[in-house]
């Protein structure tokens, strides 16, 4: 699941998918998750792409072939608010154009935003989580959630929001943070998978993911199966 999340592409079109090692910068960072994070199709043993059964049309298999994703993925951007109060040292005049500084959960920017929609400042949980470079990040800052299905509105939900974002970033981006959930029905587990991006002062930026898992039972699992599964209003 983790390696499907770092390298995949979409094999209906070719498209070989920027890896999670290939993420440097604001532009790159919303290439990797619009063509490999937010593409969950993929391609069974023999060689049928992966969709829903007759059964269950809309259930989003992950590319493991074992794992449904569930429910939204929601992503967080984490902006910071001084930045327009520092000032670049005249040694490093011809090095940089804007002073950037590091994250700082105290001088967060909270105000609404736009990006592909409104984004509210939100405190999801006191829990934290940490980046490539081991910078420790809150699970805290504007938010959007965006539902798996139907899978097309989904993808062109996140393509907007991270075309969006590129546009509009102005170097106050910190870290974004997607999380995503999926069930493993016939191992009992339920999985969270979040990305990390960050973007540094140096002006170059990283992603790694997180993989967290919980055993169920039987009972839970039937029961979180039948509360999760998608239906088409008529």
């Amino acid at each position: 699941l983790r390696n499907s999340l770092e390298t995949t592409g979409h094999p209906d079109y070719g498209i070989s998918g920027r890896t999670i090692n290939q993420v440097y910068d604001v532009p790159s960072a919303a290439d990797y998750v619009t063509n490999t994070v937010a593409d969950f199709t993929g391609v069974w043993h023999n060689g049928k792409v992966i969709n829903g059964s007759l059964r269950a049309p809309h259930v989003r298999w992950s590319h493991d072939h074992f794992g449904q994703g569930i429910g939204s993925t929601s992503v967080l951007l984490l902006l910071q608010a001084d930045d327009a109060s520092r000032v670049i040292p005249i040694e490093f005049d011809d090095y940089f154009e804007n002073a950037i500084g590091t994250f700082s959960a105290s001088s967060a920017k909270t105000e609404p935003i736009v990006r592909g929609g409104n984004m509210k400042y939100t405190v999801i949980s006191s829990s934290w989580i940490y980046g490539k470079s081991v910078t420790w990040y809150p699970f805290a800052g504007h938010l959007r959630v965006i539902p798996l299905n139907p899978w097309e509105q989904y993808y062109s939900d996140m393509r907007i929001l991270m075309d969006d974002f590129v546009i509009q970033e102005k170097d106050d981006c910190r870290a974004v943070i997607i999380s995503t959930n999926y069930v493993y029905p016939f191992v009992r587990y339920i999985v969270t998978v979040d990305v990390v991006i960050e973007f540094h002062a140096s002006g170059t930026g990283g992603a790694m993911t997180h993989v967290r898992t919980k055993r169920g039972s039987f009972i839970f699992l039937f029961v979180f199966c039948g509360l999760f599964q998608p239906h088409v209003s008529s």
